[in-house]
């Protein structure tokens, strides 16, 4: 954060924790793990596609796959990135339906509120991009197409 306050790009905050995430070992505490993978996942969203979300899906399921969260950081993140994931392949190929990333994005969102319900009016803000930051908006793909599932879980209220 300090990086990034700093003026850093996200290139370069990203550099900076995957010398953080090169370094983890067993030794430490699940808190410090799950924050340096939360912060990898994150600043990823923000580089360009593909590489960002191929990025922070590699990260994010690597943590999954190791520890169990603590929050729903991780599962917020991923929707994020699975959402990046299917807007860029609507892009690349309208054909294409994405409906893999689409269910991947669901069911994190799903996963983030059965670990925090608390967590809905920021997943709503990225639903709505309505967030204090217009560039959060990665849900938003899933409002812009009428999604009955996403609706039912964050158009209300």
């Amino acid at each position: 954060m300090a990086l990034y306050d700093a003026g850093a790009t996200p290139e370069q905050v990203r550099g900076e924790l995957q010398a953080a995430h090169d370094k983890l070992s067993k030794k430490l505490d699940q808190e410090t793990v799950e924050d340096v993978y939360n912060s990898i996942v994150y600043y990823s969203l923000y580089l360009d596609p593909p590489r960002g979300f191929e990025d922070a899906l590699k990260y994010g399921n690597e943590y999954l796959k190791s520890y169990k969260s603590l929050d729903a950081s991780i599962f917020i993140n991923l929707a994020c990135a699975y959402a990046q994931q299917y807007s860029y392949l609507k892009m690349k190929d309208p054909q294409d339906e994405g409906s893999e990333a689409k269910k991947n994005a669901l069911a994190m969102v799903k996963r983030a509120l059965e670990k925090e319900p608390d967590a809905k009016g920021l997943l709503q803000d990225l639903y709505r991009g309505t967030g204090s930051n217009p560039e959060d908006n990665d849900l938003k793909v899933f409002a812009d197409e009428h999604d009955p599932d996403f609706e039912a879980l964050l158009g209300e209220g």
